[in-house]
């Protein structure tokens, strides 16, 4: 399971990236936009430390550059990630690309200032709960994120698999009577991360087994800004996925 990050209700990245978040991100914007864009007409402080703010929600991605000292933001840009791809399963699935949610998020931040940018101390990431999507830990610990932004990017075997949403319904009632009780203070159900994983071990074995890392979407964003070789997780998202137990923040042990 993805170590829990106790200290943050969406995660705060700073000091324990590979390289400045700031930079990574104008790498990325610059990567994914050929235009010129306007200064962004704040002149209060051209120097202040910036936040970027991220949300990945379940059908548009909204982010923010926010003032560290005044909290007040200095721009916005929000998109509609048209990510639904069709599930092998049928209507029962309800699965996303998250190929394409990453290219909507380049596209976002690449109509930031790039001076702005290079600003950037901290990130803060949130999102949809309760998903879960697979990946290689090799993958997210050398993988660029402007390839992985790219349109033209075509996956392979060791790349990620679909984000399963929380609106998936291949749990049915009688599949979550036969799992073991949770110790949780959430009631399981279908489209929770942990459902789904049991749900996968039954069904999709072999695909399970090509992956060694589990997390939301923006867990992998996430390991992919950081170079993580296992993803971390907030507990507000780990409970999302059931099996986690909020009082002593760690996950119910001696399931299968």
């Amino acid at each position: 399971m993805p170590e829990p990050d106790v200290n943050k209700a969406t995660f705060s990245i700073s000091g324990t990236c590979n390289m400045n978040p700031g930079s990574r991100l104008l790498n990325c914007a610059a990567a994914t936009s050929s235009t010129t864009h306007k200064p962004t007409a704040y002149k209060k402080d051209s120097t202040s430390r910036l936040v970027l703010s991220i949300d990945l929600g379940t059908t548009s991605i909204k982010i923010a550059l926010v003032d560290s000292i005044t909290k007040k933001p200095l721009k916005t840009a929000a998109q509609v990630t048209k990510a639904d791809i069709e599930s092998q399963i049928g209507l029962d699935g309800c699965e996303q690309n998250p190929v394409q949610i990453l290219h909507v998020l380049h596209q976002c931040i690449s109509t930031f200032d790039k001076e702005h940018l290079s600003r950037v101390v901290c990130l803060a990431i949130t999102g949809q709960m309760h998903g879960v999507m697979l990946w290689r830990s090799e993958e997210t610990s050398k993988k660029e994120l402007s390839s992985f932004g790219s349109s033209s990017h075509k996956w392979n075997k060791q790349e990620p698999s679909q984000l399963i949403t929380w609106r998936d319904q291949r749990c049915k009632t009688k599949f979550l009577a036969c799992l073991p009780p949770a110790d949780s203070h959430l009631r399981l159900a279908t489209g929770h991360g942990c459902a789904t994983l049991f749900w996968m071990a039954r069904h999709q074995r072999d695909f399970l087994k090509r992956f060694d890392c589990a997390g939301t979407i923006m867990d992998y964003l996430v390991s992919l800004l950081c170079g993580l070789t296992h993803p971390v997780m907030s507990p507000q998202i780990a409970a999302s996925w059931g099996y986690f137990n909020t009082e002593n923040v760690s996950w119910n042990s001696g399931i299968s």
